[in-house]
Order: C-alpha cells, then structure tokens, then sequence
C-alpha cells in the first residue's frame, strides 16, 4: 500500500528526513496561528458590546476548535505516514 505521501515534492526531493522537516515546522506555525486567533477574539470580546460577544463567541468558538481537532487528526495522520514509509524503507533495505 503506497502512502500518499511518497507522492509529494518534499519527499521526491528530500526523502524522510524532509517530511520530518516539514512536521516540525509547518504544524506549529498553524497551531500558533489558530491560538493567535483565539487571543485576537478575546480582545476583541472586551471592546464590542456583550450582545455581539455571545454571537461572536456562538460562532467563532465551535469553528475553532472544528480547526484545532482537524488538524491534530492531520498531524496524527501525517506521523502515521512517515511511519509507514520507514516501515516500508527497512523493509526494502533488509
């Protein structure tokens, strides 16, 4: 069974060792970014007036984390990949 990421540019053009890369890098920025957002909306609940601060938090609140639990399951899936192609790897090596 082939990975969806053996079909990627990074991994054509670093391998393992690029995809390792890109998980240490990539997922945090998104993280930081989606709490930066979260910070930004709770400023923002301290200067508009309260009747707006609860449709803001009734739409804004279950979208993020909608975007935090997908991702999380994007980041396990990702590091289920880059197993698999080690596995595959040793595999073939041996």
């Amino acid at each position: 069974m082939s990975s969806g990421l053996s079909e990627t540019r990074i991994y054509r053009r670093h391998a393992i060792a690029g995809l390792r890369w890109f998980l240490t890098l990539w997922f945090p920025i998104v993280y930081a970014m989606l709490i930066g957002l979260l910070v930004a909306g709770a400023y923002v609940l301290a200067v508009i007036p309260p009747h707006q601060g609860i449709r803001l938090v009734a739409i804004s609140l279950p979208a993020w984390i909608l975007a935090f639990a997908l991702l999380t399951k994007m980041l396990v899936g990702f590091r289920q990949g880059i197993r698999q192609l080690e596995s595959s790897f040793g595999a073939r090596i041996q």
